[in-house]
């Protein structure tokens, strides 16, 4: 018995609790994107605090730190698209393989 079988076999309530690895992959993805969103808005409020503070050095820091926080945001969301595109894609392969052979 294969993977493939192992994943299209049994109730919908088992197979909701069984993800391929593809798609626990990009809900991964997803959620790193999602913390990754998160800690970018983080920072930029640290930032804005300083400046309202006047910590000229501290704002420089912050602002290192922010658009490094961006730039990893940015990575993060890119994974996860491209986790969901490959996942989409596995999804519809399978459809037209389990098509094909129900057409003979």
């Amino acid at each position: 018995m294969g993977q493939d079988s192992a994943l299209t076999t049994g109730t919908g309530k088992e197979m909701k609790k069984r993800r391929s690895p593809r798609a626990e992959t990009a809900r991964l993805a997803k959620d790193a994107a999602r913390r990754a969103k998160e800690a970018a808005i983080l920072a930029r409020a640290k930032q804005e605090a300083a400046i309202f503070a006047g910590e000229k050095h501290e704002v420089e820091r912050l602002t290192i730190e922010a658009q490094e926080a961006d730039r990893l945001a940015d990575e993060e969301q890119d994974a996860a698209i491209r986790a969901y595109e490959e996942l989409e894609a596995e999804m519809q392969a399978r459809e037209e393989d389990e098509a094909a052979f129900m057409a003979g």
